[in-house]
């Protein structure tokens, strides 16, 4: 958003530590005149816990596509429409987990590089 990161350091841990108890810092300072609207969706979307963050992408695009029409841009129809979802199923013993968890980590990767997400959910028969 404003070029800079928002936590920046040489030490991981640090980066981390910030990442983990810090709000981010306020890029208006860095973009003047950002809508303050902006901010507070940027705010929502990066908040610690996950319970004050946006439920979905939906309505997160709900606010912005209300800050677009305020500050008078159209939203383009084909970045609005609702993603195609592909499921399957990965069946394997407890041996395999660690194989499993790096073939999802690869393929997760992958499809991040293209663009697209990759959801995974764990569960026992």
């Amino acid at each position: 958003m404003t070029g800079v990161k928002p936590f920046d350091s040489d030490d991981v841990g640090e980066i981390f530590e910030a990442q983990q108890h810090q709000e981010i810092p306020d890029p208006r300072i860095l973009v003047p005149g950002l809508p303050v609207e902006f901010y507070n969706i940027l705010l929502t979307a990066t908040q610690k816990d996950p319970g004050r963050r946006y439920n979905s992408i939906w309505e997160m695009q709900f606010d912005l596509r209300r800050l677009a029409a305020k500050i008078g841009i159209k939203a383009q129809m084909e970045a609005l429409k609702k993603p195609h979802v592909k499921g399957f199923f990965i069946s394997y013993q407890a041996d395999q987990q660690e194989r499993i968890d790096r073939l999802v980590d690869d393929f997760s990767y992958k499809v991040a590089k293209i663009g697209a997400s990759l959801r995974q959910i764990d569960f026992e028969d």
